[in-house]
């Protein structure tokens, strides 16, 4: 996930940054939670990268709901 974060960070794209939220989102880890949210406050055109990084929480906050259902 790290490698998604790096692609983030370092591509000017906001394209680019926008799929590397939806890939963060799709690895379903929660300790991504903090940077997704302050990928969703950055500005880009038409709220693509807030609209990406809030879809990835609710990705991460759904595959820990599964995992909690699964151990019951």
């Amino acid at each position: 996930m790290k490698f998604f974060e790096e692609c983030f960070l370092k591509d000017s794209s906001y394209v680019a940054q926008a799929e590397a939220l939806a890939a963060i989102g799709k690895c379903g880890d929660k300790s991504a939670a903090d940077f997704l949210k302050k990928a969703a406050a950055m500005p880009s055109p038409r709220g693509m990268l807030k609209r990406n990084a809030e879809a990835a929480l609710k990705m991460i906050e759904g595959s820990a709901e599964k995992r909690n259902d699964k151990l019951e």
